[in-house]
């Protein structure tokens, strides 16, 4: 994902399970004045709701995949693929480890001490949501992959069909304009030898008009690339001066990844200050959010170096040309 998608995919999970905890107290009360939800053990229930938490949760990961999926545009689809299908299969092995301590931590908290086999039914059927869930995600992963695919193979024929004609209308220009060429050479030649003395010497003299008039023009452009040259002397850069811009623009890189890393640093301390204020322990979310913060960080970086490295780049070769 990028950072926008992975952005909201933080926002949903938090969400989700805040909305999960809601739900378990809410069951939990309804086992205990709804005679529909009493019949079924509260295990059972409370893994019930909480498969169904998931699949809310995977439908949120289905439309945030997509959208980053269509902006990304990847090229190395098994690469993206791979990376896909290992983020979405390592949450959901994660959030149901989670789910199975958060029922039994659940119960604790209101005096339940449930065995396990009495967890072993609600374990059985969020084991299988789970595995449909990853199923309908490898699916939707392959099918998004599969687009990809015919995106980037009807791409590839449209250029290839694309330079096919550019060649053939260049081609077929060029083919024409050597027929035009002959024959206006034949033309010239059979005007040329039926004229009378009168008109050769007629066009004898406008050709010395045009000749004169080119000469006269040349002129002017040699004079005008003289002008040029000086003004280009007198204004360019000296290799002192482009040494100066270099050195600036290095302390500027060092400036910019400064301000990147306190930035990220203080956006982590937010974080965890956010959590201590909440009383929550962050675990895998608040370390998922930092790596979230850190890849940011480092595609900050990468960004700024790139561009810092283009301008070295040509302002060295701006350098070469002067010396030569």
């Amino acid at each position: 994902m990028d950072g926008i998608a992975l952005e909201m995919w933080n926002k949903k999970l938090i969400q989700c399970r805040y909305q999960r905890q809601l739900e378990f107290r809410t069951r939990a009360e309804l086992s205990l004045t709804n005679r529909e939800y009493a019949i079924e053990p509260l295990p059972s229930v409370l893994f019930r709701a909480a498969a169904e938490n998931l699949e809310f949760l995977v439908l949120y990961w289905k439309e945030i995949f997509q959208g980053s999926w269509q902006r990304q545009k990847a090229e190395n689809l098994e690469q993206a693929a791979s990376q896909a299908q290992g983020e979405i299969l390592t949450f959901l092995n994660t959030e149901q480890k989670q789910i199975e301590q958060e029922v039994p931590t659940f119960g604790a908290g209101r005096g339940l001490d449930w065995k396990p086999e009495e967890l072993s039914e609600g374990k059985a059927h969020l084991e299988k949501a789970v595995s449909l869930l990853r199923l309908n995600c490898r699916a939707l992963i392959a099918d998004a992959k599969a687009a990809r695919e015919d995106v980037l193979e009807r791409e590839a024929a449209s250029k290839k069909t694309h330079w096919k004609e550019v060649i053939e209308t260049r081609v077929f220009l060029t083919a024409l304009v050597l027929a035009g060429s002959l024959a206006g050479v034949w033309l010239g030649a059979t005007v040329n030898a039926h004229r009378s003395t009168a008109d050769r010497q007629y066009i004898d003299e406008r050709m010395k008009t045009l000749a004169e008039s080119q000469r006269r023009m040349q002129d002017q452009l040699s004079e005008l690339h003289r002008s040029n040259r000086k003004i280009a002397f007198w204004t360019e850069k000296t290799p002192q001066q482009i040494d100066k811009e270099m050195d600036d623009t290095r302390e500027s890189l060092k400036t910019q990844i400064q301000d990147i890393r306190e930035e990220a640093l203080r956006k982590a301390a937010r974080l965890e200050s956010e959590y201590a204020r909440s009383g929550r322990d962050g675990g895998a979310e608040l370390e998922m959010r930092k790596q979230g913060i850190l890849r940011q960080q480092t595609k900050l970086i990468t960004d700024a170096e790139q561009r810092t490295e283009k301008k070295l780049n040509a302002l060295d070769e701006q350098k070469h040309n002067i010396q030569r």
